[in-house]
């Protein structure tokens, strides 16, 4: 009876070293998250001033060249591409 008590003992102390050893781990991560989390908040910070050049140039940029038409066709529709970002501009249904 008294190696039985014994054993559950062991049991219980070995359970919560385990418990004790994950959740130090699990405070480690949890930190170097939030230190993680801050560096990138500290980075978005400075995107919506790179975002705001960046509409700039592609707005003077859009207004320097030519639109052109790449016209896709065969017996069921026709479809005309424009070389503005690749966008459909028009789909016909021919049948």
């Amino acid at each position: 009876m008294d190696v039985k008590n014994t054993f559950i003992g062991l049991l219980f102390l070995a359970a919560a070293g385990y418990v004790m050893y994950t959740s130090a781990n699990q405070q480690n991560q949890i930190q170097s998250a939030q230190e993680y989390t801050q560096t990138v908040s500290k980075s978005e910070a400075d995107k919506p001033r790179q975002e705001a050049a960046k509409t700039e140039v592609l707005a003077d940029a859009k207004d320097d060249f030519k639109e052109e038409l790449s016209v896709l066709e065969n017996e069921y529709m026709k479809v005309s591409f424009t070389n503005k970002g690749g966008a459909i501009k028009e789909i016909k249904l021919l049948k």
